[in-house]
């Protein structure tokens, strides 16, 4: 029975969504393929992802039967997602026998199957799924991948019994060069290439002659490269800039603040560098449990700390690895300065607070005197100031204190329990997240200057301390150093944040990163393959890195 027309629209709709998104991954695919930035690997893998996915889309279409209305309207739709279903045969193909006649197939239907799209956009009744669906598609851009082919004839000798006859067969044949004798079956030999079918069958018959089998067939070598204008709506960056496989699920990760370096590690010990353009640097193994990664801004060193700590140069070199004395416990928090020099690390005790310890690029400086409850801390971009939430004997406080020396600078008392704290480059101000609610103080006279309600738990200060970014399951926002509220999003649920100089990256679920604005502008949403792990963002450059749980580490640069 035929939908009714309010029941077909939003259902074929949100069909055209998905089709045009799953266009959007062919097309990152083989351009990331066709610029190098995937191997021909790591190709097939993405591609043999995609394929089950347009083949639910594909029935899910054809369980769908248009009302009259839409009689002129539905085959656009279902061509599209007909292009859509052979691509993804052919990348099924791709994934078992490697040809690349079948990537040359997949980048003649995409381009057709984004035309059909376009068309049954340009048709749709006005609605809020329609304007959905031309955003997407008016995202796609113009481009494709073109394949140009080289074809040649080889003349191939055989199959024979085996390794023994083929040699034999062969050894008095009058090819140019020596024939490279198969160890395993089939056993055929390639005899040579030629570039006219005649020369090849000439070469071919002279063969049979003496009595050795030999055929001639069409083989094409492709080169594959692209042709992208950027859509007009500046949603190029969406495009993932590339995708590399790791060989460990990249729990944590991390970035020099130019994105030059990025650093991925495992929660059991597994740490690999890679440059920002996506270039494998090396792995080493910690053979320790991690939980807390952090690069220096400047990229010469990082931190990373679990049940024992490391300070790792990117070389790369352990600098030093547990330098604490007597510390059994877990270090839940690590934090290096910019340039590499000054590192605050946090303990978790069983009780669940914990003390605090400084150490440089050489030596083990200070713990924190007495056990303080430290729930979190800040630390200056310089390294010369660490700040603490501490929550001990019902008493919470701000804490304060000098690097390297050791010397408390302040300390005073908070109105409730903190969960958060975020300190100024300068340390002039800080804020504090407690409970439903932000406080923030100018620290010279250790006044509070505001407080506002908070739409969840969790709160960053943009790296010149003007914007206070909190975020939950409440929304995302912002709230500038004066205490006014700018911007408030309430539309997103946010489970991790972080921001640069030019914007805010919100976890909204399982695998999509949303992108803002400073100014609460939304950019858009990118996607990983598989379920998010962990993400970075650049702090003075738009490289967002993320990894997740097929072992993918993306990155995009945002616009």
């Amino acid at each position: 029975m035929p939908l009714p027309g309010e029941a077909y629209w939003p259902e074929t709709e949100a069909i055209a969504v998905s089709a045009t998104l799953h266009v959007r991954m062919f097309n990152n695919a083989l351009r990331a393929f066709s610029e190098e930035r995937l191997t021909f690997a790591q190709f097939r893998l993405a591609l043999s992802r995609l394929a089950p996915e347009v083949f639910e889309l594909g029935q899910r279409l054809v369980a769908v039967n248009p009302p009259r209305s839409a009689m002129a309207v539905h085959p656009l739709l279902v061509e599209a997602v007909d292009l859509l279903v052979l691509s993804g045969r052919e990348a099924r193909l791709v994934a078992e026998d490697g040809d690349p006649q079948h990537v040359a197939a997949i980048a003649v239907f995409l381009p057709e199957a984004q035309a059909r799209l376009a068309s049954f956009s340009a048709s749709l009744p006005a609605s809020a799924g329609a304007t959905a669906v031309h955003q997407e598609v008016e995202q796609l851009g113009k481009g494709r991948t073109v394949a140009e082919a080289d074809r040649t004839f080889v003349v191939t000798l055989g199959p024979f019994a085996s390794t023994a006859d083929a040699r034999q067969a062969v050894a008095s044949l009058a090819f140019d060069g020596e024939l490279a004798i198969p160890q395993s079956p089939p056993y055929i030999v390639t005899a040579g290439s030629y570039a006219a079918r005649w020369e090849a069958e000439q070469a071919a018959n002279a063969t049979r002659v003496t009595g050795v089998p030999a055929r001639v067939e069409a083989q094409y070598v492709y080169d594959f490269h692209s042709e992208v204008e950027q859509p007009p709506s500046g949603y190029y960056w969406r495009e993932m800039l590339w995708l590399q496989a790791l060989s460990f699920p990249g729990s944590l990760v991390d970035t020099a603040a130019d994105g030059s370096f990025i650093l991925v590690a495992s929660r059991d010990g597994a740490v690999q560098g890679w440059r920002g353009s996506g270039e494998y640097l090396w792995h080493q193994e910690l053979n320790a449990a991690l939980v807390s990664l952090d690069v220096a801004a400047n990229g010469n060193r990082a931190v990373l700390s679990g049940y024992e700590s490391f300070l790792l140069s990117p070389e790369p070199r352990v600098v030093w690895r547990s330098l604490i004395p007597n510390e059994s416990t877990i270090l839940t928090q690590a934090l290096v300065a910019d340039d590499g020099n000054h590192v605050a690390l946090r303990s978790e005790p069983s009780s669940g607070a914990g003390t605090v310890h400084a150490l440089d690029a050489r030596t083990y400086l200070w713990p924190t005197q007495d056990y303080i409850g430290a729930r979190d801390i800040a630390l200056t971009p310089d390294g010369s100031k660490v700040a603490i939430a501490s929550a001990k004997d019902r008493v919470n406080y701000f804490i304060l204190v000098s690097i390297p020396q050791g010397g408390r600078l302040q300390r005073f008392e908070l109105p409730s329990v903190p969960d958060q704290v975020a300190l100024t480059a300068t340390a002039s101000h800080a804020a504090i997240l407690s409970g439903q609610e932000v406080l923030f103080y100018r620290l010279q006279d250790e006044s509070l200057l505001w407080r506002h309600p908070v739409p969840g738990k969790l709160m960053t200060l943009t790296p010149d301390g003007q914007l206070l970014i909190t975020a939950g399951q409440r929304g995302l926002t912002a709230t500038s150093r004066s205490g006014n509220q700018l911007w408030l999003r309430g539309d997103v649920q946010v489970s991790k944040l972080v921001v640069n100089h030019q914007y805010v990256v919100a976890q909204t679920d399982r695998e999509r990163l949303h992108v803002f604005a400073l100014d609460g502008a939304p950019l858009g949403a990118v996607y990983t393959p598989g379920r998010l792990l962990s993400f970075a963002l650049a702090r003075d450059s738009g490289l967002l890195v993320a990894t997740d749980d097929e072992l993918n580490m993306i990155a995009w640069q945002l616009p």
